[in-house]
């Protein structure tokens, strides 16, 4: 059986997993909400199908005698589907507390598991799918509304010739490259001496893996048209809103941080079923003195070089720099959330996302886009940040992302983490109570 090496990316995620194997932080977990005209045996006949045509939902892992890590399709996998009976509230109690469960990764055990569930008020399709081996993409693209669609109405699946095994063979082949040294010369001279930011911990308990969410919101009539003004894309307004927030929180004039973008650049990817999120570490250097329109050109600058130099994976630097990033940006457009459904004869069944909030990582902010607005949320570890700390991030990012779009190109230091009425209270607050006294007197008199 020919076996393939892991992109790097999904060997990150890999070796996250085997140092916390009870963690469920990449488990991709949705629940569709279904109607008693979708004939379930059907439905289940159609996951089997799907399983069969996409050899990546039937991926096994083996670590060699030497470390080395492998992958490959085993065609002997079965991927059952379970069926269960239960009342609504009883479901509602499951999917909070059982159904996401962490996956063994190198027992040959499946890395995707279906349940379909019948309830008094509507039948439901459980799906957890293992970040190993999908992302968004694979999930909400090509397994909601083609796989399952074209199985289910009994038609023939054709999956592409060129995939995730195939791009991690590239991938591993470009190591051996003139292209890949210079792309290693590029980050060792960049990053020399850099490390990745942290925001001060404000708890310690080393025990609490759960993370806490704070959300804030922004207009996104007003980011748009500022962004349009100024001839930039609203990921980098808020990038730039979340690097100074880390410059003013740590208290340093560069900061550093983890990005995080779809990776599917090639584009006979497109409709490859796998994961192929990539990591794009962002480093920025914040003077006082520098203003909001230069910033944004830097960081064109660097998100070019970034893609001239991508041959070289995020994990060879953290391996060769001794690097650990604990802060990470994940943009997400969620302007039409219609498009979270399964398409089955033409019908839209909707569904819902199941997290756990069980991370790893000290700070991952989210920022989707929405119709009408721009959400941040910050999920932040509660070993490390209390409550009203993960709560104060949030509500800066989203500050300075309204502070910067009330600027035409102002310098740095004049952008405030506070919101206009924070800064009158705070001014207010620290003016004291007023009080009359003898202006013939001195200080020191005063205060005998």
């Amino acid at each position: 059986m020919k076996t393939y090496p892991l992109l790097q990316s999904q060997l990150g995620v890999f070796l996250e997993c085997q140092a916390t194997p009870d963690s469920t932080q990449y488990n991709n977990a949705v629940c569709v909400r279904l109607e008693y005209d979708v004939d379930l045996d059907r439905l289940g006949q159609a996951l089997q199908k799907v399983v069969q045509n996409r050899p990546i939902l039937r991926t096994r892992f083996r670590i060699d005698e030497v470390g080395n890590v492998h992958q490959w399709s085993d065609p002997e996998m079965h991927v059952p589907v379970i069926r269960k009976k239960c009342s609504d509230s009883e479901l509602q109690s499951y999917l909070k507390n059982d159904f996401v469960q962490s996956f063994e990764l190198l027992t040959g055990k499946p890395l995707v598991r279906f349940e379909l569930v019948e309830t008094e008020v509507r039948p439901y399709l459980l799906m957890d799918f293992h970040h190993c081996i999908s992302d968004g993409t694979s999930i909400d693209g090509l397994f909601a509304k083609e796989d399952l669609t074209l199985a289910y109405d009994g038609k023939e699946l054709s999956g592409p010739e060129y995939g995730l095994y195939e791009a991690a063979e590239e991938e591993q082949a470009s190591f051996d490259t003139e292209e890949y040294r210079q792309a290693k010369a590029y980050y060792a001279e960049k990053w020399d001496g850099v490390s990745f930011s942290e925001i001060p911990h404000t708890s310690v308990d080393e025990k609490n893996h759960k993370m806490y969410t704070e959300t804030a919101d922004i207009e996104r009539s007003i980011c748009d048209s500022w962004c349009r003004a100024h001839e930039t894309k609203p990921y980098f307004l808020m990038e730039v809103s979340v690097a100074l927030v880390l410059s003013r929180l740590s208290r340093q004039t560069r900061t550093a941080f983890l990005s995080l973008h779809h990776g599917r650049t090639n584009p006979a990817l497109a409709r490859s079923f796998g994961m192929f999120v990539k990591n794009m570490p962002i480093l920025m250097d914040l003077a006082d003195d520098l203003t909001i329109t230069e910033l944004l050109h830097s960081l064109r600058t660097d998100l070019h070089d970034y893609h001239k130099h991508a041959v070289y994976p995020f994990t060879h630097l953290c391996q060769d720099l001794k690097l650990s990033p604990g802060i990470s940006l994940n943009f997400m457009d969620r302007s039409d959330s219609s498009t979270d459904y399964v398409l089955l004869c033409g019908k839209k069944y909707f569904y819902e996302r199941i997290t756990t909030l069980d991370y790893l990582s000290e700070i991952n902010v989210d920022i989707r886009a929405f119709a009408d607005r721009y959400e941040f949320t910050v999920y932040g570890s509660l070993a490390m940040y209390n409550q009203d700390a993960i709560r104060m991030i949030a509500e800066s990012i989203r500050n300075t992302a309204r502070n910067i779009t009330a600027t035409e190109n102002a310098e740095l230091k004049e952008i405030s983490l506070v919101s206009a009425e924070e800064k009158q209270s705070l001014i207010t607050l620290g003016t004291g109570k007023k009080l009359d006294y003898d202006r013939c007197e001195t200080v020191v008199d005063l205060f005998l």
